[in-house]
C-alpha cells in the first residue's frame, strides 16, 4: 500500500511545470516533499525515521518541536487525501534544500474530516551519505 500511495505523490509532486532558471532544484524538492508527505500519510513510522534527521527540528503555531515530538504528531495524524502542493520556491546552498509551498491536506480530526485551505510550509532538506534527509520544517497553517 505504502508504494502504490508513494507512487501516486510522487507523480502529483512532479506534475507541475517550473521555472526554468532552477526546475531541476524544484522538481526534487517537488520529490522530496511527496516522500515526505507519503510516508505521513501511510503512518510508516520506519519511513519517516528514516528522512526525518537525527537533528530535527519543527516549528507551528504551538512553537518548537523537536523530533520526536514531530515523529509523534506525524503518526497520530488521520490524513484523509494526497496533499494539494502548490507555489514552490526553493534555492539551495551546498548540500542544503530549502523549499517554501503551500499544501494542504485533508484529515479526520474528532471523527470529522477536515478540509483547509493550502498553508504555507518551509521544509529544509540535507543531502547526506544517506541520502537526502528533512533537518527542519515550518507549518504556518493557522488553528
Amino acid at each position: 500500500m505504502y508504494r502504490v500511495l508513494l507512487t501516486f505523490f510522487l507523480a502529483a509532486a512532479v506534475a507541475a511545470p517550473v521555472a526554468a532558471d532552477n526546475s531541476d532544484d524544484v522538481a526534487l524538492a517537488r520529490r522530496l516533499v511527496g516522500e515526505f508527505f507519503g510516508a505521513a500519510m501511510a503512518n510508516d513510522e520506519a519511513g519517516i525515521r528514516d528522512i526525518v534527521a537525527k537533528g530535527f527540528q519543527a516549528a507551528d503555531q504551538s512553537g518548537a518541536v523537536s523530533r520526536e515530538d514531530a515523529i509523534k504528531r506525524i503518526l497520530s495524524r488521520d490524513i484523509q487525501s494526497a496533499p494539494n502542493l502548490s507555489e514552490f520556491e526553493v534555492t539551495r546552498q551546498g548540500p542544503l534544500l530549502v523549499a517554501t509551498y503551500r499544501a494542504g491536506v485533508s484529515e479526520l480530526l474528532g471523527g470529522k474530516r477536515t478540509d483547509r485551505a493550502p498553508a504555507q510550509r518551509m521544509t529544509v532538506f540535507q543531502n547526506t551519505d544517506r541520502g537526502w534527509e528533512v533537518v527542519s520544517h515550518a507549518n504556518f497553517k493557522m488553528p
